[in-house]
């Protein structure tokens, strides 16, 4: 069964979505198309029967996300999230040409227009935007220093694939110094950085460090997220670049299809996290000599 939601004062659009789950039913999102005639969103959408447990307690951790967040900002997050990049850009520029937002969110768009051109591959206005965001949250002092921390972590991902590992690690490292002054010890952006890091240490052929931190990382998710949460599937992808870097390649195969599995579960097909992990997956057959099973992937 197919369906149409239509959204168009933002305080009320989750509730419409979340009531399709709230009388028993589960409904996967296709699309989101926003008429300028209408003023509206348009999110076509689809019954699944996928409602087993995993699926429940995925739709429970982002009930309660979604209640600690900005709502308004949060659609444009899920685009961003299902890979409606140019999408997710005209929401964030409607945001700020009409809707009067305050400082933190103007930081806050800024900071997912630094992932949209991230996604894309324009790093020199995502380093800007990045740049920007960063800046409207320190000034805002202690109130918003882990949000800052975040920030320095995007930026230095775009850091870290220009290649430049030195101005990578110190956005790593200064954004960890931030997270202890806000935020506990075990939180998911600690994780991420975390992450970032081993990233790092794998690069340098640190293994050892590099599993070190990995291991911390995904303590923090196991307590943290739900399991097909697709950061699970981002840690296991990780795990497949130590294996993939340290020559294991059989261990990297097993890494990147679990992550695959996870992502095929979570995000749309052509969202680029699953694009890598094809790639990747590639690559270890070709190392394999695999050459037919590389192609066909």
């Amino acid at each position: 069964m197919d369906g149409i939601i239509t959204v168009h004062e933002p305080d009320t659009k989750w509730y419409k979505i979340f009531l399709f789950a709230s009388i028993g039913g589960l409904f996967q999102i296709n699309s989101c198309e926003y008429n300028a005639v209408e003023d509206l969103w348009y999110i076509k959408v689809h019954a699944t029967d996928q409602s087993d447990d995993l699926i429940a307690e995925y739709i429970e951790y982002q009930k309660e996300k979604m209640t600690e967040s900005n709502i308004i900002l949060f659609f444009g997050n899920l685009l961003i999230e299902m890979g409606e990049y140019d999408k997710a850009q005209r929401y964030f520029d409607t945001i700020l040409s009409s809707s009067n937002p305050n400082d933190e969110e103007i930081a806050c768009i800024f900071y997912n227009f630094g992932r949209i051109h991230r996604f894309l591959g324009n790093f020199y206005r995502t380093i800007n935007s990045y740049t920007r965001a960063y800046q409207l949250h320190m000034n805002a002092r202690s109130k918003h220093i882990a949000s800052a921390g975040k920030t320095l972590n995007e930026l230095g991902l775009v850091y870290f694939a220009q290649r430049n590992e030195i101005k990578a690690e110190e956005c790593f490292k200064r954004a960890m110094h931030l997270y202890k002054k806000n935020i506990l010890r075990k939180h998911i952006d600690v994780a991420g950085t975390l992450i970032n890091l081993c990233n790092l240490d794998c690069s340098r052929q640190n293994f050892e460090q590099a599993l070190n931190k990995y291991q911390q990382a995904k303590e923090i998710y196991d307590n943290s997220l739900p399991l097909l949460h697709p950061n699970r599937a981002l840690l296991r992808v990780n795990l497949g670049n130590i294996h993939l870097t340290a020559g294991n390649y059989q261990m990297a195969l097993e890494d990147y299809e679990a992550a695959l599995k996870l992502q095929e579960a979570s995000l749309p097909s052509n969202h680029p996290y699953v694009a890598r992990t094809l790639h990747n997956l590639a690559i270890v057959h070709t190392h394999q000599g695999n050459k037919d099973k590389a192609k066909n992937i």
